[in-house]
């Protein structure tokens, strides 16, 4: 009895240690994103996506990701009650270094004052995409990110959002929740979203969680990111959702023959 005891003792230790190993990794998930409608000067172009760092500080190990990078999008709650000023200001001069900044805002992002946060973000040259969208010229060419306000603590619009993204467009909404509510022209306009908040469910038994675990799929064909996210929220544990980071490559989608449907008339 007594050795079982001992054995359940040293499970239980090891599996802690690998929990807090888990929250406190440094992940990136490299990956091509197809799109269907983007422009050849944008092929090959790099988005580096991290949300939902909350009170962890940017690992340097990130570097060779980071500098990769064409774009630096952090998809929300950057931070929660009680992070210190400071830890804040050093991931966004982290970022900053590496290249263009965007930023939407997640529920945590409530925690410190709207105001505050956003002079940060200035200060940073961060664009706060927030129910708005920014337009990024190559040549000719034009590719759109847009960003929703969260659906939780702030006040999404997603028809001012997408207002002037007339084009290839990028959305991020921190909360993968509300892209599902978005209505079908919207979903039909876009050619990626981009999301996090959900932890990937954080704890997870096996594929048992009590949120959807991160990974890529499709919304009405448009391809959804939902990330693990690089922080933990309320205990800094995790299992079976690893944080991440995410290094995605635009690529142009290519149609084949089998990809056209051919109507036939009489």
């Amino acid at each position: 009895m007594e050795s079982l005891i001992i054995g359940c003792l040293i499970f239980a230790a090891l599996l802690l240690a690998w929990m807090l190993f888990e929250a406190h990794s440094t992940r990136v998930i490299n990956g091509n994103c197809e799109i269907k409608d983007l422009p050849e000067a944008f092929s090959g172009k790099k988005i580096f996506f991290i949300s939902d760092i909350h009170r962890r500080k940017i690992s340097r190990a990130l570097d060779h990701a980071l500098k990769q990078a064409d774009w630096i999008v952090i998809g929300g709650d950057l931070l929660e009650r009680g992070v210190p000023r400071e830890r804040i200001e050093e991931n966004l001069r982290y970022l900053k270094r590496y290249g263009p900044l965007f930023f939407v805002y997640g529920n945590n992002d409530y925690d410190m004052p709207k105001n505050d946060l956003l002079k940060l973000l200035e200060q940073e040259d961060a664009e706060v995409l927030d129910n708005s969208s920014v337009k990024i010229q190559e040549g000719d060419s034009e590719l759109f990110f847009a960003g929703i306000d969260d659906c939780a603590a702030g006040t999404p619009d997603s028809r001012k959002a997408l207002k002037e993204a007339e084009g290839c467009t990028v959305l991020i909404v921190h909360n993968p929740d509300y892209a599902y509510q978005l209505k079908e022209e919207q979903i039909s306009g876009l050619s990626l979203i981009l999301s996090g908040h959900t932890h990937g469910g954080q704890i997870r038994l096996g594929p048992f969680g009590i949120r959807q675990k991160g990974g890529w799929y499709s919304l009405k064909g448009v391809p959804l990111l939902i990330s693990n996210g690089y922080g933990a929220t309320h205990i800094p544990l995790r299992l079976c959702a690893p944080a991440q980071t995410h290094l995605i490559t635009l690529t142009r989608k290519v149609y084949t023959a089998k990809d056209i449907r051919y109507t036939h008339f009489k």
